[in-house]
């Protein structure tokens, strides 16, 4: 490897990092610029929305990038507050759920225990794929879901990568906690999208090839 294709390959991770930085800045300072209570759905809609743009066609310059998320932000305020608070709610129902029955001994309460975990983590990879889903194509909310969890169950290698690359990040933001929380949401999302995606395309080719 020469020493210019060493440097260019250095410049672009670190363009890569910073985009990432850039993405994890913007979605904490929309998600403020809601009163947290109504910004954290709308800028993590448009944080999806950001990545897949970015891996279709990629985005320019930083202006562009800032652009073009405060514009995802403001199209989806509204259904990404309902999504944000529904998804929200659905897990904090889960948690109650879970605290009430780890204390009890009695068998059924621990098997429904045992279940609610399992439930939650199927849930998260519902969850990834709906998100990834409601920023690529325009369906009705009940076929995001409905394709969300027939996606989690057909592709079992998606499925299991986007498990693996959840359970990596949350690892390496342990690691290096509190240093790893400047890129942890903007990875994270990366990695999903960008796998959720490769999917989508995967699945019309295959739709297209058949016709």
């Amino acid at each position: 490897m020469g020493k210019v294709e060493f440097v260019t390959k250095l410049y672009t991770a670190f363009d890569f990092l910073y985009r990432l930085f850039l993405l994890n800045l913007l979605w904490l300072a929309f998600t403020i610029l809601g009163i947290f209570l109504f910004g954290f759905g709308p800028s993590t809609v448009a944080l999806f929305d950001t990545i897949r743009k970015q891996l279709i066609s990629g985005i320019g310059n930083d202006k562009d990038l800032i652009i073009f998320f405060f514009s995802s932000y403001k199209k989806h305020f509204i259904k990404g507050n309902i999504i944000g608070w529904s998804i929200a709610l659905y897990f904090y129902m889960l948690l109650v759920n879970y605290r009430f029955t780890n204390f009890r001994m009695e068998p059924i309460l621990q098997f429904i225990n045992g279940a609610t975990i399992v439930i939650a983590i199927v849930s998260i990879i519902v969850v990834s794929y709906f998100l990834s889903l409601f920023v690529h194509y325009e369906l009705t909310i009940l076929k995001y879901i409905r394709t969300a969890i027939i996606l989690t169950v057909i592709q079992p290698l998606p499925t299991i990568l986007i498990v693996f690359w959840i359970v990596l990040i949350s690892y390496l933001t342990y690691v290096f906690f509190p240093y790893s929380l400047l890129l942890f949401l903007s990875a994270l999302v990366y990695g999903i999208m960008g796998l959720c995606y490769s999917s989508f395309v995967r699945n019309e080719q295959m739709i297209n090839k058949d016709k």
